[in-house]
């Protein structure tokens, strides 16, 4: 079909030399790579399969304490800060991910204090590798003021990595036969993070750029939940696999821009895809992008699962752009539509070096502190708040 055509283009090796260039680990003391670790998961998961066997659901918001997972209590102190890479089995291989340890303040205490459970935001990349992730979100990244997102708000940070197609690698979105089961993947790899790290169950934050918000949107329809808060960037989707799944569903906040030319705002697929170089076989395994539906029947359909009353609350939040609240939800449903905006994701200086392939970043939104600020308040109210940039 024509949009399926549109995803052929240039050699990835062009495309890939651009997204590698962009996403070095900078030199900051919070952000000093840690090594390379191998690790053997609690429990090892089955062959790569349509089942998928439930990891520990996340607890409901307890809105007065935190909900401790078991590697609180296993002995283990808490890892350095900075980065490494963990690597487990699922589906009959290794799978690995890049796991961030914020940088916290030492206590004045001399007697050492027991670990304090920390929220654990989990970041899907578009494409490997998962490092590129931190350039293109830019949570584990200073920032023009020099701060680093999970550091100020202390969140233990997971970008796991997708393995499947030929180049430019991504995640199996919609079960392609003979790709590996990714959904388990991600199941297994928090099994393995809850046990070995003291993170709060109760706030596990779901998020992700484009094809990562695809499959950060497909994890959170799971039963039972693996997220606390799903929140996607040009990325937010209604799986099929939700249909069977009713009673599934999470507290959503999205970001799109409308003049977004790779994952268009209207749905389909855009103009600028051919850019990438993406191969065939990672063409095939995307084929469900082409008839994706766009940014705002998205939202409406995790409304409607939520819940939710049909027609949303118009906020402006700035001249360029809209916030959509739907109204009356069991869980809330919030849309940020950037007018004019391009593929990037809104506020993140880091990502300049990557506007000559995907659009100019606007900086007059912060993704990431409205995403906090809606996670923070979902997680002790149960709403999302007035967000970060109140008209």
């Amino acid at each position: 079909m024509a949009n399926t055509r549109r995803l052929r283009g240039l050699p990835a090796t062009l495309v890939g030399a651009t997204l590698m260039a962009s996403c070095s680990p900078p030199s900051t003391p919070a952000a000093s790579p840690g090594s390379t670790t191998a690790v053997t998961p609690a429990a090892t998961s089955p062959a790569a399969g349509p089942a998928t066997s439930a990891a520990p659901p996340v607890a409901a918001p307890n809105k007065s304490s935190a909900s401790p997972s078991s590697g609180c209590s296993s002995g283990v102190s808490g890892a350095a800060p900075g980065r490494s890479t963990i690597t487990i089995p699922s589906g009959g291989r290794d799978r690995s991910a890049v796991v961030y340890q914020p940088l916290i303040p030492a206590s004045a205490s001399a007697t050492p204090a027991p670990p304090t459970p920390a929220p654990l935001v989990v970041d899907f990349t578009a494409y490997a590798p998962a490092s590129l992730e931190e350039t293109i979100s830019g949570f584990t990244k200073p920032e023009a003021d020099g701060k680093v997102k999970a550091d100020e708000v202390g969140a233990i940070v997971v970008m796991p990595e997708p393995v499947n197609g030929s180049g430019l690698l991504t995640w199996n979105i919609s079960g392609t036969t003979g790709w590996t089961d990714d959904r388990q993947f991600v199941t297994d790899l928090l099994r393995q993070v809850k046990s070995t790290t003291c993170v709060d169950a109760s706030r596990v934050l779901g998020m992700g750029f484009a094809i990562g918000g695809v499959m950060a949107s497909t994890v959170a329809c799971q039963t039972p939940p693996q997220f606390t808060m799903l929140a996607t960037v040009a990325g937010l989707w209604d799986p099929p696999t939700c249909a069977a799944n009713a009673t599934t569903s999470v507290p959503v906040v999205s970001f799109h821009g409308n003049d977004d030319h790779f994952l268009p705002f209207d749905g389909g697929i855009g103009d600028h895809v051919d850019r990438l170089g993406l191969t065939a076989p990672t063409i095939e395994g995307l084929a469900a992008m082409a008839t994706r539906q766009g940014a705002r029947p998205s939202s409406e359909a995790w409304a409607r699962r939520n819940g939710c009353g049909p027609s949303p609350r118009e906020t402006t939040v700035s001249a360029r752009v809209r916030r959509l609240d739907w109204e009356g939800c069991a869980l809330p449903v919030r849309l940020f539509v950037v007018e004019g905006g391009t593929h990037t994701w809104p506020g993140n200086t880091g990502m300049r070096a990557l506007e000559p392939l995907l659009g100019g970043v606007y900086l007059d939104l912060d993704a990431n502190a409205e995403i906090w600020s809606a996670f923070e308040a979902f997680t002790t109210s149960g709403r999302l708040g007035n967000g970060a940039s109140p008209s």
